[in-house]
């Protein structure tokens, strides 16, 4: 009975503060096949939370529940005053899904914690959309003098309006002081260069199994990816001698055309 009185004052901790975690910049788009939900959360609770997850629910136009999906978020932590980032697609094509409401899932995976503060930065950033992927490759340092295990980079694409279309991540090898490790991530999109505007980047990490605080760098433009295209000109070669009354005889060549952002 004890236990389950602790549990119950542990859960009823989690609840008080849950309302307080406001979900914000969300858009539901159609691309993939599917649709998929894009959002922030963000913490104005008080309090700081390590382990979360982040519980999504996709209705019909009937206000009737279509799926409810449970998503991990890009980031380990979600400390007070900072935000998480997460998209979620739905299961089937997303036809009968019209709208969606997500929060901080009131689960067994909560936990609270604080963050400790690293030093890390990434480089050589290269961002190339080619039709409906969209490539993200670059450089993280650790530039702290403790060990950095587990890296993470979290890239956040941004419509024109700053609303999240989509976030990935990709996990680098264990990376000592002032060593470094490229990392790489490629998302489907919508081939669209106004929904596809611009890629945050959040990095975290562990330091002696401690998440630390996740550093950003924001506002990375997105290239649009051109292959070369060929036209055709022809030349006329003329080959009549004397006694030889044929036709000239036309040649074709094919001439690629110079695009001046041409795919990695």
């Amino acid at each position: 009975m004890k236990r389950l009185i602790i549990i119950g004052l542990a859960l009823a901790a989690f609840a008080s503060f849950a309302g307080t975690c406001t979900v914000m910049n969300v858009r539901v788009t159609s691309f993939n096949n599917h649709k998929t939900l894009g959002g922030e959360l963000q913490n104005t609770s008080g309090a700081n939370l390590l382990q979360h997850n982040i519980r999504v629910t996709f209705f019909d136009s009937n206000n009737n529940i279509v799926e409810t999906k449970v998503t991990t978020g890009c980031l380990r932590s979600l400390q007070n005053g900072a935000s998480d980032f997460f998209s979620v697609q739905t299961t089937d094509n997303g036809d009968s899904s019209v709208s969606a409401i997500s929060a901080l899932a009131y689960d067994s995976a909560l936990r609270s914690g604080t963050t400790v503060t690293g030093n890390a930065s990434v480089s050589n950033v290269q961002i190339h959309r080619n039709g409906t992927s969209l490539v993200v490759t670059g450089t993280l340092t650790n530039n702290d003098d403790t060990t950095l295990t587990s890296p993470v980079v979290c890239v956040v694409v941004r419509d024109d309006s700053d609303h999240i279309l989509v976030v990935g991540k990709d996990t680098t090898v264990d990376l000592a002081q002032n060593t470094s490790d490229s990392f790489s991530v490629t998302l489907p999109v919508p081939s669209d260069s106004t929904i596809v505007n611009k890629v945050d980047f959040w990095f975290d990490g562990l330091e002696g199994g401690v998440p630390i605080a996740p550093e950003p760098s924001a506002g990375h433009n997105v290239s649009v990816c051109a292959t070369a295209t060929a036209t055709n000109t022809g030349t006329a070669t003329d080959t009549a001698t004397a006694t030889d009354t044929s036709t000239p005889a036309a040649t074709t060549t094919v001439v690629p055309t110079a695009t001046t952002n041409p795919c990695p």
